[in-house]
């Protein structure tokens, strides 16, 4: 799978949170590893020569060489990837559990936490996908980034009442940070409160067994990766309270199928629904003021800007449409075909990444800008450009808009006499398969039968025809209109096929 340019920061800066450190253990007591401060006389948890299994009981207390070390922490890694672990007890004397101790320890089903513990660091326990319930003691101050990400068994979360920075109200099954009442993690039975406010970054991360949630009217905010990865849900409710969706906030939520966004958002970060094959309806409240869906055309659009910044597989880009933004359909799978209307002169990077039902692309000439593999969409892709001119000053092509294999597999097509250009001009002479086509090749065919087809101003006029059935075509073969002559609508600049029974005829509709 193709990952998007932030999706690899954050896997870059997730692997780095996990990696070893340099130091090697003390001592080995009774099968635990420990680093030992003798000017302190105190020990740290660490990782060791073997790997931790079974059930673990860590005491508060080792003696070596006749000195006691009182134990008061677990280190980071400690117990990175003990698949073979199926318990442990942290005691007492313990205050602070470094960055990712228990990551990835698959067999892990209970943590007994001791109510000493005040930090929790990051990625803690991510991962640890058998941890069915978990709970927080009351000592706890601080507890880092994506400590519970991808628990995907977890179904019990319970903060202790009488703990003064984070709290589980309601039963809610999450944690949340009380003074700011911000859900920092939730698991597969969460209900979130109506008194939260900001559902936190990485809250839901990959909680694959999430299968619907709603979100009360309290919430102003949903954080970054917030459901990231939840492929099992199917339904989520935006309420009219949200002003901010954050970077990949629902990335890859391959179950929903439809999205609305109220009047109340403002703000739609990057990668927000990246991913989301099954997505076949969006709509954006008509109250709206920074967003719209005009032309009931299954995308989000900024208005302001005309920037479509999020399609889908039944997206139609209106004519009103001047760029098509970063990672708009990346991961749109569904999508098959897609027309680019003359009004846009943007593609984005990633703007159609891994749109693996796209065969066919036609970039029309009013595309001046086109961003890092913006068509990287499939190994085969016939590519149709209309530039006779590349000289033009004011063109940027990145240097990869395609893919290596679709620049060795596909076939670009260039207007006739223009190869020779293309074979010289970079990024296009990285194309294999380089071949001419007329943009007038399609034949055209008189009316007949006593109508006429012909064009007044934005609309194609059918004359004569009666009730017959009237079809239009764009040139990359998508429906644009079928019905009656009389209804019509207005289209955008471009070349059209008509068909009146019989008869089909090419017409152009101008600028």
């Amino acid at each position: 799978m193709k990952k998007s340019f932030t999706q690899k920061l954050w896997l870059i800066a997730a692997m780095l949170s996990v990696a070893y450190s340099a130091s090697a253990y003390d001592v080995e007591v009774d099968g635990i590893f420990y680093n030992l401060n003798n000017g302190t006389q105190v020990a740290s948890v660490t990782y060791g020569s073997t790997k931790y299994s079974g059930e673990v009981v860590i005491p508060s207390e080792i003696k070596v060489n006749e000195v006691k070390y009182t134990v008061i922490s677990v280190s980071g890694n400690a117990f990175y990837k003990c698949n073979d672990l199926t318990s442990v007890t942290i005691p007492n004397s313990v205050t602070t559990i470094g960055n990712s101790a228990f990551n990835n320890c698959k067999g892990l089903t209970s943590v007994t936490i001791g109510n000493s513990v005040t930090e929790i660091g990051n990625y803690v326990f991510a991962y640890c996908t058998s941890l069915t319930s978990l709970t927080i003691p009351s000592s706890v101050s601080k507890i880092g980034e994506s400590t519970l990400i991808v628990c995907t068994a977890l179904s019990s979360i319970i903060v202790d009442s009488e703990n003064k920075v984070y709290d589980s109200r309601d039963n809610c099954n999450a944690i949340i940070e009380s003074a700011t009442n911000k859900l920092i993690a939730g698991c597969k039975a969460t209900t979130i409160p109506n008194t939260v406010t900001t559902i936190g970054d990485h809250a839901f991360h990959n909680c694959s067994e999430l299968t619907s949630v709603t979100i009360p009217n309290s919430v102003r905010e949903i954080g970054a990766y917030a459901f990231y990865y939840c492929r099992g849900l199917t339904s989520v409710t935006i309420p009219n309270s949200v002003a901010k969706i954050g970077l990949n906030a629902f990335y890859e939520c391959r179950g929903l199928t439809s999205l609305s966004i109220p009047s109340s958002v403002t703000e739609i970060d990057l990668n927000a629904f990246s991913y989301c094959t099954g997505l076949s309806s969006i709509i954006v409240d008509l109250e709206n003021k920074v967003y719209d869906s005009r032309d009931n055309c299954n995308a989000i659009i900024e208005s302001a800007t005309n920037k479509l910044i999020a399609g889908c597989s039944t997206t139609t880009i209106p004519n009103t449409v001047t760029s098509i933004g970063d990672a708009a359909f990346e991961g749109c799978t569904g999508l098959t075909s897609v027309t680019i209307p003359n009004s846009v002169s943007k593609v984005g990077a990633y703007a159609f990444a891994s749109c693996f039902g796209i065969s066919k692309i036609t970039i029309p000439k009013t595309v001046k800008v086109i961003g890092s593999e913006a068509f990287a969409c499939n190994i085969k892709l016939d590519v149709y450009v209309e530039w006779d001119d590349l000289s033009d000053e004011s063109m940027s092509f990145d240097k990869q808009p395609f893919s290596y294999a679709i620049m060795q597999s596909g076939t670009l097509h260039v207007p006739t006499g223009k190869k020779a250009i293309y074979e010289q001009t970079e990024p296009w002479k990285s194309f294999v398969n380089i071949v001419e086509y007329t943009v007038d090749s399609i034949e055209e065919i008189d009316a007949e039968g006593g109508f006429t087809i012909g064009v007044e101003g934005s609309r194609i006029v059918v004359n004569g025809a009666g009730d017959a059935k009237v079809e239009v075509f764009n040139t990359n073969g998508a429906d644009v209109y079928c019905g009656v002559a009389d209804n019509m609508p207005e289209l955008a600049a471009d070349i059209y096929i008509v068909r009146v029974g019989s008869t089909i005829k090419k017409v152009a509709v101008a600028q």
